[in-house]
């Protein structure tokens, strides 16, 4: 079965990478491959999906790049490569080809799962698991989507959703037209493709690489928060936490190891990582930003499985999830800590400071020394909002959570302008800005014709 979703694949990546070097204008075929290459089995469905290299990696580390976690001395910022620099700095041109087609290939290869799904009978024999690849296919590309649409359109809001949004490809057909859709319709199609998962994936999977019914919960409460919209993405944290609610207690990982933290650890709901390429973001480039730093207490575990001290006295990040690809990875995948703070925020937001000081304490009392944590405590829902997204910003520090973050929290009027200084001139990024839309890249604005974000 291996060889055979192989060989499947193969075919599939050969014309899945045309799409970024041919035009995308017109049809080439509703099923390009069903004359050389033709899945007829449940299980070279699914083996397609286990493929982990194309499904598993489709994080964007531009985003922490971008962020304002970390930050490049001087003379690294001369030695990045020129992509990163450039990205690094929230130069005017800054765009990155691999952030666009690397989410893309998922979405094809879900796509092609999809509509293979169309010649292959349901019947009272397979339904299960014919639901089961069908949910995994829809998870797998609304997770793309998702990465796509914090990167190249606006926030969702009000005023927004008229605005440009991603392309929402719902064909295997490389050759289809690429429109972007509206800010609206993507996360349309978003929350619509997760709702539908989540009814039908099962409760447990044997490989965390797999999406589950949490997963699909967990990643709709991701997205609710990025829209806004608290009262349902607390709804589907809490039901991703009555599936799965286990926490790490980091007083067992010492003495620390390496990695520091394993990878598919007992948090981890579903595995995803971004595909390490940007070297800016790994060390010996990338910096952990001072202030941040200092900002965790010295009984606070996370401060020695994050970081690693530098010879020059600052600190690199070390406390991946994904540890097992590289310590420094961005893990972007489905963990019950960010539901634990996703669940506290919304419950702050909705004026229940109780129920969110106890999500908040539940998680930090397995961070810190035993007997040293402190519960936090709150006079009002404000003050313990507060407190919630600050350790939400030092709990998933290499989440890819952070641009996103920011983007949602300057349209509450946080007023978060990240700033780098660099050879004695100063780069900042305002709220209000139009960078906060990364530029797509030029080689696919050439062989589209979409219309570019503005500058």
């Amino acid at each position: 079965m291996l060889l055979r979703a192989q060989f499947f694949l193969y075919a599939l990546l050969i014309l899945a990478l045309s799409i970024i070097c041919t035009s995308c204008t017109k049809y080439l075929d509703k099923k390009p491959l069903k004359s050389q290459v033709l899945p007829e089995r449940l299980e070279d469905l699914q083996a397609i999906l286990d493929l982990n290299a194309r499904m598993n990696e489709q994080g964007l580390d531009v985003t922490e790049l971008a962020s304002d976690n970390i930050y490049i001395s001087d003379a690294d910022v001369a030695s990045v490569p020129e992509i990163d620099r450039l990205n690094y700095l929230w130069d005017k041109e800054a765009m990155d080809l691999s952030s666009w087609s690397r989410p893309y290939q998922g979405v094809y290869f879900s796509n092609f799962v999809l509509e293979a799904l169309v010649d292959i009978a349901r019947t009272s024999a397979n339904a299960e698991q014919y639901d089961h690849v069908k949910a995994a296919a829809l998870f797998y590309r609304a997770f793309a989507f998702f990465e796509l649409a914090q990167v190249y359109c606006s926030p969702y809001a009000p005023a927004t959703l008229g605005s440009p949004g991603i392309v929402l490809r719902n064909t295997a057909a490389i050759q289809a037209n690429s429109v972007r859709s509206t800010v609206e319709q993507t996360y349309t199609q978003i929350t619509t493709d997760l709702a539908t998962a989540a009814m039908m994936l099962p409760a447990q999977v044997a490989f965390s690489t797999r999406p589950c019914a949490a997963a699909a919960h967990g990643l709709l409460a991701r997205v609710y928060l990025s829209m806004r919209d608290y009262p349902s993405a607390y709804a589907q944290a809490d039901t991703c936490l009555q599936m799965q609610h286990a926490l790490i207690d980091y007083n067992n990982l010492l003495p620390v190891s390496a990695p520091a933290i394993p990878a598919f650890n007992a948090e981890t709901i579903f595995y995803n990582h971004s595909l390490v390429r940007m070297q800016g973001l790994f060390p010996p480039y990338a910096k952990i930003d001072s202030l941040l730093y200092q900002s965790y207490d010295d009984n606070d575990l996370r401060k020695e499985l994050f970081f690693a001290g530098n010879d020059d006295g600052s600190y690199a990040f070390k406390g991946s999830y994904a540890s097992n690809y590289w310590d420094p990875t961005v893990f972007d995948g489905i963990a019950t800590d960010e539901m634990f703070l996703i669940r506290a925020e919304c419950s702050a937001r909705t004026g229940n400071t109780v129920e969110a000081l106890q999500d908040l304490n539940s998680l930090l009392v397995n961070r810190y020394r035993h007997g040293t944590y402190v519960p936090h405590s709150a006079s009002d829902a404000s003050e313990a909002l507060t407190n919630i997204l600050r350790e939400r910003r030092k709990e998933l520090i290499y989440r890819g959570q952070r641009w996103t973050d920011i983007r949602r929290l300057n349209a509450e009027g946080a007023g978060i302008v990240p700033t780098r200084k660099v050879n004695g001139k100063e780069y900042t990024l305002p709220s209000e800005d139009p960078r906060w839309i990364m530029l797509i890249p030029e080689e696919i604005i050439s062989a589209t014709g979409m219309a570019q974000n503005p500058r």
